[in-house]
């Protein structure tokens, strides 16, 4: 059993884009995304952000965070440049404190 809602560290939620030159697997984005992570500000950080993907549709990815990690993790998806040998680049469209809304406002949006 987990701690109370109450007690919980916040979460947020980003919304990003996935721009690659050819089809790249959700477990070689995961592990570009941590290899990055840990190389740029440590390992202690990745564990301490609550860095964590979510999920991947073939053109967006989930990505989440606690609160005040949301500028770190963002500029850590800005220095992956290749994933699984591919060239790869993230663009984060947005940040919501819930998934359903970061779905709502961002991904289906822009799929209209």
């Amino acid at each position: 059993m987990g701690l109370p809602v109450c007690l919980r560290d916040s979460r947020r939620y980003l919304a990003v884009r996935v721009v690659c030159e050819g089809s790249v697997g959700r477990g070689d984005l995961v592990g570009g995304v941590w290899d990055v992570a840990v190389d740029l500000l440590g390992s202690v950080w990745a564990g301490e952000s609550g860095l964590w993907i979510y999920g991947f549709d073939g053109e967006f990815l989930v990505v989440g965070c606690y609160v005040g990690y949301v500028d770190d993790v963002s500029g850590v998806l800005g220095c992956v440049r290749r994933v699984g040998g591919l060239k790869v680049r993230f663009d984060v469209v947005g940040v919501s404190g819930t998934m359903r809304k970061l779905e709502k406002r961002f991904i289906q949006k822009q799929d209209e």
